[in-house]
């Protein structure tokens, strides 16, 4: 695997896209959340992606600007811990929008499962530094498990596909330097467990 590839993969995955990945999931799945409404699906789309992913990427600018973090790596351990806090915030608000609005209870659990990874990464952050990028790719791990589970449908092939791209991510994450294996492996079960939990038991 080259640097470049590695980059590559790591911004496809970024952790910050999951919950819009996991909808995408969600919704191409056949299972009975496939047929909602278009236009019910689209607004869905539209507040996570817009509360999860553009709110949360666009105040790393400011952060560069004040010298408060270097890059949009957040390589440094410490510079992490600001970004996440208010990245929390966005995901709380936007769990709070959708319960609001009565969206689907599995989406809602899975937004709750996303907050709650935060929250976990943040404290654990705060001495250790943990892959974000596992724990991502390991909640919608995580997510396909429940949906199996809790709807009684076959996600096998879902499920070989997404561990294959965990493997290469993890691998990712280690040749960029960015984490040791122990990182990765302790952030895709975080990923993997927060997420089945939120969703078969909240």
């Amino acid at each position: 695997m080259t640097k470049k590839l590695a980059n590559i993969f790591s911004f496809i995955l970024h952790p910050l896209l999951m919950p819009t990945i996991g909808l995408f999931i969600i919704f191409s799945s056949k299972i009975y959340l496939s047929y909602m409404p278009i236009n019910e699906q689209k607004a869905i789309y539209l507040i996570v992606f817009i509360n999860t992913f553009v709110f949360p990427i666009s105040i790393i600018p400011f952060f560069i600007y004040k010298k408060l973090v270097k890059n949009f790596q957040l390589s440094n351990r410490k510079e992490r811990i600001l970004p996440l806090s208010i990245t929390m915030l966005f995901y709380f608000f936007t769990y709070l929008i959708l319960h609001k609005l009565i969206a689907p209870k599995i989406i809602q659990n899975f937004i709750l499962g996303s907050f709650i990874s935060i929250v976990l990464t943040l404290l654990i952050n705060l001495k250790w530094k943990i892959s974000a990028h596992m724990i991502g790719i390991g909640g919608i791990v995580g997510l396909i498990l429940a949906l199996s589970m809790k709807l009684i449908v076959d996600l096998q092939s879902i499920i070989i596909i997404l561990l294959i791209i965990s493997g290469i991510l993890g691998s990712a994450r280690l040749y960029l330097n960015e984490h040791e294996p122990m990182q990765v492996y302790s952030g895709f079960m975080l990923g993997v467990i927060t997420i089945l939990i939120t969703i078969l038991f909240f």
